[in-house]
């Protein structure tokens, strides 16, 4: 059950961001932003935990630096890009380095099916554009499944162990 102070439409240009885990949508001036921005944000903070699980500060320095790369010539530590269309409006994407980062990091060595199971929903279920970003009541059930995976095999590979 939801509860009208947990609803948020507020418009895009008087709520507060951090520029780095923004959602595409808080650049649309003007439109409503729903709570599944604060879906995006999180997957873009739990990105940043699995690079300092497999690889410490110097990994997520790398991963910055991979983003600001992928920003077409400017300075822009996001996890999106912003396209001009021909109608004369713009399209919004993961960069493609965010793309190429969590393909790397599935190949890790120290890279667990924990991990790889994150990052799966981090990349098909958070990190999309918002009509089809997950639902917090549905992000709850992958991660439960998940630690009750943890739970049921405890002494298995699932979540310590990456590839031999």
């Amino acid at each position: 059950m939801y509860h009208s102070r947990t609803r948020s439409r507020k418009v895009s240009n008087t709520i507060g961001f951090t520029v780095t885990y923004r959602p595409p949508e808080i650049e649309m001036i003007g439109d409503p932003i729903s709570r599944s921005a604060d879906i995006w944000s999180l997957g873009c903070v739990l990105l940043e935990m699995v690079c300092w699980i497999l690889g410490g500060p110097e990994e997520l320095k790398r991963f910055s630096r991979e983003r600001e790369a992928g920003s077409n010539g400017m300075v822009v530590d996001g996890f999106f890009s912003v396209k001009p269309v021909p109608s004369g409006s713009v399209e919004f994407s993961v960069k493609a380095s965010v793309t190429r980062f969590m393909d790397d990091l599935r190949s890790h060595p120290r890279c667990s099916q924990f991990i790889r199971d994150t990052l799966d929903i981090i990349q098909l279920e958070m990190l999309i554009m918002a009509a089809n970003r997950v639902k917090s009541a549905a992000l709850a059930e992958h991660l439960e499944r998940m630690h009750q995976r943890v739970i049921d095999i405890a002494n298995s590979d699932y979540i310590r162990q990456g590839r031999s």
